[in-house]
């Protein structure tokens, strides 16, 4: 029996603008939404590795340090951003993701070290005061 698309998906009827948009204090503040809706692709994986890492630096050689997150308007950068807010908490349900087992064993010190993080939007905003 050949299945169709239709019948393997949930596919809603309409789908609104910015429906799917997460801004950081939104995702943080719904961290089981926040989780259950990021697709981490190995590549993405990569990423988080990346973002720890340098955070893993920062922290080693008693820094800080400074980085760039950059992409097009709706390409993820609000929603990677509340992700890594969430690992950084230690919040157990972001770290239940297979995708980050290796990543929890790489990077021991989340949860036992205290990072500071400003969660801001500057959609809108003048400055930063």
């Amino acid at each position: 029996m050949t299945s169709k698309v239709r019948d393997l998906l949930d596919i809603p009827e309409r789908v609104e603008k910015g429906q799917f948009q997460v801004t950081l204090t939104e995702g943080i503040a719904r961290p089981a939404q926040t989780v259950g809706d990021y697709v981490v692709t190995p590549r993405i994986a990569d990423a988080f590795d990346q973002a720890l890492g340098t955070i893993d630096t920062a922290l080693a050689e008693q820094r800080s340090v400074g980085t760039y997150l950059h992409g097009s308007f709706g390409s993820g950068k609000s929603h990677f951003m509340a992700m890594l807010s969430l690992l950084l908490a230690d919040e157990e349900i972001a770290w239940r993701r297979p995708e980050f087992d290796r990543l929890r064993a790489k990077y021991a010190w989340v949860g036992k070290r205290q990072v500071v993080e400003l969660h801001m939007h500057m959609l809108g905003k003048d400055s930063l005061e």
